[in-house]
């Protein structure tokens, strides 16, 4: 049984909730779709199995509106007057995630990474080609200001949605060795600001479901503090429920945001539960949140600070479960803007696999892709689109959202209590307050 001390972190309970996580059931997992919405509705059936309070009434569930600009389509061919080149999307290129909806069509390009070459911009429509990769708004509409109908950001290709849209610009990412194949010579070698004439028509199509009140899901719920004067204070532990798994109709399979985080955190909840009702824990009051919207800017960690259901003065610190590096800096800004603290359990060891994205497009058009590969393009040391082993991830999976929940429970008892962690590792030494229950 879990104690205090030692909790139990249950190895098939980590793994239902990652195979459900990642199943078909919840294939997509990104904020305001039908999947993230299942996604939710496992997490809240959980949370009352644990039997939690819930945050709101009798819900877990807190719906709020977020704007998102979703990216369903797009196709990409150049045409002279001969020959046509077609590329393909997962592969040579996405939609870009700021794109408007529309189909352009320019023969004249400008090379830059900022805005360099903005006032010898043509007087035509035209398109810019941006090498400093995943351009923001303001250059992509300072860039659209000046006449372009097209932006090209040379990358990788990396999913990412945002809550706003260029409107009146189609934006697309292109893969580095399909930007080779679009310019009539090595677009790297090109000077920031040069305008080329290329020997071909361009067309992009993009097509993008903007909604400015897209429907979105937070889950929290609670577990009261037994102190008289402590219970007013509040600790929150969190994670991310939302992911990428589809993107412009190309699957996708988003190992960064692989459920570690949520799963950890609901065997947190679960051993936590179980304790609170059998010792004096925790002391303060414990808010368990899992936020949508991660991959739009944090938004429901956003729309929590913004409408809190908790005095904010009260707030005693946020401890967020398997933050991205990368994010942290954002988060810590945001959370320190409302006079918060946080602290971060980061995941230990490897990656779950070495790319976060595998994009899994069209078997046909990898097959026609392959059959008309790029000349002059370098074979891939291993094939972009082969997954790993997924029983093998889930394995691994499991072993980080157990250390997860270790290291989140070490952390949660200290700041949930006034004197620290004051019940020492060895049980038979415990110093243990009634009971709740009165056992």
């Amino acid at each position: 049984m879990p104690s205090s001390a030692a909790p139990v972190w249950s190895e098939a309970e980590l793994e239902d909730h990652l195979e459900f996580l990642n199943s078909n059931e919840a294939a997509e997992r990104t904020t305001g779709t039908s999947g993230y919405a299942q996604s939710a509705a496992y997490v809240a059936a959980r949370m009352r199995e644990f039997r939690l309070q819930p945050a709101v009434g009798d819900d877990f569930r807190v719906v709020y509106t977020t704007a998102l600009n979703y990216p369903i389509s797009g196709a990409l061919r150049a045409i002279a007057d001969a020959d046509s080149t077609l590329f393909y999307p997962g592969i040579d290129f996405l939609p870009h995630g700021r794109s408007d909806s529309g189909e352009v069509s320019v023969r004249w390009l400008v090379v830059t990474e900022d805005t360099t070459g903005i006032a010898s911009a043509p007087n035509f429509p035209f398109g810019v080609v941006l090498r400093q990769g995943d351009a923001d708004g303001s250059l992509l509409r300072a860039w659209r200001d000046a006449g372009a109908v097209l932006a090209i950001a040379v990358q990788p290709l990396a999913p990412r949605f945002y809550v706003d849209r260029v409107m009146g610009l189609v934006a697309i990412q292109l893969a580095p060795d399909a930007a080779n194949a679009l310019m009539p010579r090595s677009w790297s070698t090109l000077a920031s600001g040069s305008r080329i004439e290329l020997p071909m028509r361009i067309f992009a199509l993009v097509r993008s479901d903007f909604q400015q009140n897209a429907g979105a899901i937070n889950l929290l719920s609670y577990i009261a503090g037994k102190h008289p004067v402590s219970a007013k204070e509040l600790v929150i532990v969190c994670a991310d429920l939302d992911d990428i798994s589809k993107y412009a109709g190309v699957e996708t399979v988003d190992f960064q945001n692989f459920g570690v985080g949520t799963s950890a955190l609901l065997e947190v909840a679960r051993n936590l539960s179980y304790v609170s009702r059998r010792w004096s824990l925790p002391e303060r009051s414990v808010l368990l949140a899992v936020w949508s919207g991660s991959q739009l800017g944090h938004q429901g960690l956003r729309h929590f600070l913004a409408n809190p259901n908790w005095p904010r003065n009260r707030i005693a610190t946020v401890i967020y479960v398997g933050l991205a590096p990368e994010e942290e800096p954002v988060v810590r800004q945001l959370l320190e803007e409302h006079g918060l603290s946080l602290h971060v359990i980061p995941s230990g060891g490897s990656p779950l696999f070495t790319r976060r994205f595998v994009l899994q497009p069209d078997p046909i058009l990898r097959r026609m892709a392959g059959n008309s590969r790029r000349s002059g393009s370098p074979e891939p040391a291993a094939d972009p689109y082969v997954l790993p082993d997924m029983d093998d991830v889930i394995e691994q999976a499991v072993v980080q959202a157990g250390e997860l929940a270790a290291a989140a429970y070490e952390r949660l008892i200290l700041e949930s209590t006034d004197a620290g962690p004051y019940f020492p590792a060895n049980e038979d030494s415990l110093i243990v307050p009634q009971a709740a229950d009165g056992q």
